[in-house]
């Protein structure tokens, strides 16, 4: 417990003591407070209430729940280039005209150009 715990109201020691418990008990916050039948949002306003009061220290920064070595919940992914789409048309007059990714223009003007081949 910390410094000005004397000076407390009855009620915020009883929230301290489930505070030190908790942290104590190696639990989340929320499985301590279902373990022991408590609201969960008083725990954490008495937290605050007793941090304000100078009854516990500032909150520490959050520790991560992720297995040691395993990269912090999160893996590296590559995102490879889409394959070009490739296409293959065969024109009534026989012409076979093949392409990889062209754009609607191009590909209009080639496919006009192809079709009035005799």
């Amino acid at each position: 417990m910390a410094k000005g715990v004397a000076t407390l109201r009855e009620r915020d020691r009883y929230w301290l003591r489930h505070h030190d418990a908790c942290e104590k008990s190696g639990l989340t916050a929320k499985a301590y407070a279902r373990r022991h039948r408590i609201s969960i949002q008083g725990l954490y306003q008495a937290r605050k209430r007793l941090r304000a009061r100078g009854a516990l220290e500032a909150a520490a920064e959050r520790r991560s729940k992720a297995k040691p070595g395993s990269g912090g919940g999160f893996a590296r992914v590559e995102v490879a280039a889409a394959p070009k789409a490739r296409y293959r048309v065969r024109l009534a007059n026989g012409a076979l005209v093949e392409w990889e990714g062209a754009c609607g223009v191009d590909l209009a003007r080639v496919l006009g150009a192809v079709s009035q081949l005799r």
